[in-house]
């Protein structure tokens, strides 16, 4: 039987950012490390009854793709030396300034090389 699927409140999407932040120890790339954090990560989450390990593994994922788009287009304005007036883009696309996870996922992997790769001189 398929899962029934669910959406996250804007609550409960910060909470989900601010627990996998909390808890990336637990997935360390180890053979079920990530299906026993996701599972945790539901549990800290306070959810456990509600959706499942895999629903928010796939959130985390749609969160992490939606971070890397925006954070492109951010940093195609910039070098347009258009500056984020607020609005989005030209085109509808969410900006860093319009997107409302940009701050607290960029907080949580903006770091990560995947989204700022290193520079080479």
């Amino acid at each position: 039987m398929a899962e029934k699927r669910r959406s996250f409140t804007d609550a409960e999407t910060l909470a989900l950012i601010r627990a996998k932040v909390k808890m990336e120890h637990m997935f360390s790339g180890r053979r079920n490390a990530a299906k026993s954090g996701w599972e945790q990560v539901v549990k800290e989450m306070g959810l456990d009854c509600q959706v499942t390990g895999p629903q928010t593994a796939k959130k985390w994922d749609n969160l992490k793709t939606k971070c890397k788009i925006v954070s492109s287009w951010s940093n195609a304005l910039i070098e347009l030396k258009n500056p984020p007036t607020g609005t989005g883009t030209d085109g509808g696309e969410a900006s860093a300034a319009t997107w409302p996870w940009f701050e607290a996922m960029h907080e949580a992997i903006g770091g990560r090389p995947s989204i700022q790769p290193p520079t080479l001189q």
